[in-house]
């Protein structure tokens, strides 16, 4: 009997040793997974509108705005189909990407976005040429770097990780806020480094 309980103890001590590590990789690996599939996809779309609508030289810019039913109001609501940031998601690449819903949101500065949701519990929120990467819509507490990661839309080369150019190197440390990690999980084949500073 006391064998027994001997096993069982160590079993239970390398179990806890080894099952917060294996959860964290699985974590990562469902980032890594949800970002490479994003980014494809988008790019794959960028692609084939280009063939219908031209290079992305000559597309529209990606507005913000939309006409307000009430501009006083204190919370303003859109006019139905004038959300600029919709209206150029519809023409330029609904039709090539699969999504679950989408809806527009006004923040509090009067700027309008389009929330693409996607069937693997994504979404991207697009906001003129910031779009911002959530891989995990039912998370409540997000943070840029491990929920959300930030591209930005170029009319010359398309979708790309928005990079913070002033001090790049400090956004994605353990005191920055992460904003230029998706450019450093990027240049690593899409594989989140061994010396990331953010837990998952």
């Amino acid at each position: 009997m006391a064998e027994v309980l001997i096993t069982l103890g160590i079993i239970g001590v390398v179990a806890a040793m080894t099952i917060p590590t294996l959860v964290q990789s699985y974590k990562k690996k469902v980032v890594e997974s949800r970002l490479v599939k994003f980014y494809s996809t988008m790019q794959q779309a960028i692609k084939l509108s280009e063939i219908e609508n031209g290079p992305l030289s000559t597309w529209d810019d990606i507005g913000t705005g939309c006409e307000f039913v009430d501009p006083e109001a204190e919370e303003k609501e859109c006019v139905e189909g004038t959300e600029t940031s919709l209206i150029w998601y519809n023409k330029y690449l609904a039709k090539y990407v699969k999504t679950q819903k989408i809806r527009t949101d006004t923040d509090d500065f009067d700027m309008t976005s389009v929330n693409v949701y996607f069937m693997d519990g994504t979404r991207v929120s697009i906001s003129g040429e910031g779009w911002n990467f959530d891989v995990n819509i039912n998370k409540s507490e997000k943070r840029y770097g491990t929920d959300i990661f930030p591209f930005k839309f170029y009319k010359d080369k398309g979708l790309q990780p928005y990079v913070n150019n002033v001090n790049p190197a400090y956004w994605c440390t353990e005191n920055g806020n992460g904003a230029n990690c998706t450019q450093v999980i990027m240049e690593n084949g899409w594989k989140i480094p061994d010396d990331y500073p953010y837990k998952f």
